[in-house]
């Protein structure tokens, strides 16, 4: 669905996504499904970090990903919108304002293919944080105990350093992207 793909079938699959893989998925249901969910906002992953500290989960993790030409890549607003869930019905968690920013991958991320780009433990206490990049200077909340040990003014530098340890390369085009995206507005 991401530049106007339909999800009637996944590229070079065959196998057409089904209602009831969407129906299992998007009310958060622990099955299993051939998708991997993830947000496009730093503000929307922060606020799923919170609604599962508040329903008792631990170990949480948020990743960072790289997801241009990002291959089977769904819109879940798109598919809401299409099977026609409404804010209104049985599941409320099916409703379309709980899947904004929210896009499904199918078969999940190889880590070979050098897209996580950081990883940000969870289940700490947020901060608020400067991070700088070549481009822009943001106020962001970070998760948990990243960069925890180190000055605010360094963080940005601890970024660029898990985007390092992440890839194998030292991206500051990725970085500036990862800083931009995870400012506050």
């Amino acid at each position: 669905m991401a530049n106007g793909q339909r999800f009637s079938s996944a590229p070079n699959t065959g196998i057409p996504p089904t209602r009831l893989v969407f129906d299992n998925l998007l009310p958060w249901k622990r099955t299993n499904t051939p998708f991997l969910s993830f947000f496009d906002s730093w503000v929307k992953a922060l606020g799923r970090r919170k609604w599962l500290l508040d329903q008792g989960k631990r170990d949480i993790i948020i990743i960072g990903v790289w997801t241009k030409d990002l291959h089977y890549l769904y819109k879940a607003e798109d598919i809401v919108t299409t099977l026609r869930y409404n804010n209104n019905g049985q599941d409320r968690r099916c409703g379309l304002r709980n899947h904004r920013h929210e896009y499904l991958v199918r078969g999940g991320i190889c880590a070979d293919d050098c897209r996580i780009l950081a990883v940000f433990p969870g289940d700490g206490r947020e901060r608020s944080v400067p991070l700088r990049s070549r481009t822009r200077r943001v106020m962001a909340y970070l998760p948990g105990d990243f960069a925890s040990n180190t000055i605010p003014q360094g963080v940005s530098k601890e970024l660029l350093i898990e985007i390092y340890g992440c890839t194998g390369v030292q991206d500051i085009y990725k970085h500036d992207i990862l800083v931009a995206c995870m400012g506050m507005t």
